[in-house]
């Protein structure tokens, strides 16, 4: 846990930085009801040669292509890919942002999607890294 130090009413507290960045991020309606607006889906897909495709038919006719233009075959692989999404404007205009191959990947994208959310955040609180520097500031600024 890495922890960061706040100034509230007056007082020095010591938060959790992750938990600190997570409430900054921008939440909004989707049919689901409320929840962030970058999000991460699950999809079943194809992959040829590292290539994604959506449907079996279109793996299909990659491994074909490649058969014509090399003369080798190669074979089809189900897997999970997972997808970067925003709702969009007001939860109503849902977009494919990115593809990533593994959930590591995909959670480190949320988390610098949340980062720039509280980045942005014009009511996300002052924080320090060091005790020191918040018990400056607060000498200073109260």
């Amino acid at each position: 846990m890495t922890t960061v130090f706040i100034i509230n009413d007056g007082q020095i507290e010591e938060v959790d930085y992750k938990a600190l960045v997570l409430k900054s991020v921008e939440t909004t309606t989707s049919p689901r009801g409320v929840e962030p607006k970058f999000h991460v889906r699950e999809a079943g897909c194809f992959k040829v040669r590292d290539v994604f495709y959506l449907t079996e038919v279109e793996a299909e006719d990659a491994v074909m292509r490649f058969l014509t233009d090399t003369g080798c075959n190669v074979s089809i692989e189900n897997v999970t890919r997972f997808e970067g999404w925003t709702w969009g404007h007001s939860g109503g205009f849902p977009k494919l942002l990115r593809v990533f191959e593994t959930q590591i990947e995909a959670d480190q994208w949320l988390w610098l999607c949340a980062l720039q959310d509280f980045e942005n955040d014009a009511d996300a609180p002052l924080y320090f890294h060091h005790l020191e520097k918040a018990e400056d500031w607060l000498f200073e600024n109260e």
